[in-house]
């Protein structure tokens, strides 16, 4: 802060000594505040990002990375908050951080949001803050978010404007490589088993890639293909893909399959607005 000090004390200085007319010295002062301000703001965004990961390094938490493209999003919000004068996680439309979200077309696992308000630029003293309330603290140390984004915005006798918006990032991975890992995942399964390896046949990924696709837009899937005998449907959803295994790994060990039909779709349904994979497996008995 002594730094800060002196930097406005150099610049008031500056402007009592300066002989510029007044008109010219109102567009310099506008101009030099406002550069004053996103430097402030700049180093007020670093700080909050650093004492948040400070706190999670301290409980052995996975760090969070910076993101950009959220910080976008986050310092609209603080504008919209700073333009009302309050703090809210509702925007002036109406929306929630949910909405936002959605309508940039991030896709999530996870998110959450923390707003605030503070008359003085202190990063220390808005996290303390920020972390004394429990639903604030509580986004904070989630160890389940992976990223953050901070905006921040200044509006003069209002004071500064603070979002942090969190989330846990999904990384996309085409359909058919999901589907191949899954059908490898299986037959691998099988032979650690001592049983003959499934036969995944077009007929049957063709069917179960539709019935995916209904799953995906809430859609109740079409009839089963008659000659198929016994069989048994597994209808999976995942936004990450993690521990699906578990799901149906012991399905898989029945020996009386012998066919199988694996169909991955991924998309957004209302409720996995961030996107989710939508897998259905087929396993059929020989007749």
């Amino acid at each position: 802060m002594a730094q800060l000090k002196r930097i406005i004390f150099f610049t008031f200085s500056f402007i009592l000594s300066s002989s510029l007319s007044s008109g010219i010295l109102t567009g310099l002062n506008l101009r030099g505040e406002l550069l004053f301000q996103e430097k402030e703001i700049s180093i007020i965004v670093q700080e909050l990002f650093e004492l948040i990961n400070e706190e999670r390094k301290d409980l052995g938490l996975l760090t969070l990375q910076f993101s950009q493209d959220l910080s976008l999003l986050a310092r609209e919000h603080s504008k919209d908050m700073a333009l009302r004068g309050k703090i809210s996680h509702s925007s002036t439309s109406g929306q929630s951080y949910r909405d936002r979200i959605i309508e940039a077309g991030f896709y999530f696992s996870a998110i959450g949001e923390n707003v605030a308000s503070s008359n003085i630029p202190q990063a220390e003293l808005i996290h303390e803050k920020l972390m004394d309330s429990a639903g604030h603290r509580k986004n904070i140390l989630d160890p389940d978010f992976d990223q953050v984004g901070i905006g921040v915005v200044f509006r003069k006798n209002k004071g500064y404007f603070i979002t942090q918006d969190f989330r846990r990032a999904m990384v996309l991975k085409k359909e058919e490589e999901v589907k191949e890992d899954i059908q490898r995942d299986i037959n691998d399964l099988r032979r650690e088993n001592y049983l003959p390896s499934l036969s995944f046949t077009k007929e049957a990924d063709d069917y179960a890639l539709k019935c995916a696709i209904y799953k995906a837009k809430d859609k109740a899937p079409s009839p089963m293909p008659r000659h198929w005998g016994e069989t048994q449907f597994l209808f999976i959803t995942s936004p990450t893909l993690e521990g699906i295994q578990s799901i149906y790994r012991d399905k898989v060990l029945k020996k009386t399959y012998t066919r199988a039909g694996l169909g991955v779709s991924f998309g957004k349904s209302s409720k996995y607005p961030g996107g989710c994979y939508f897998i259905t497996l087929v396993l059929i008995s020989e007749n």
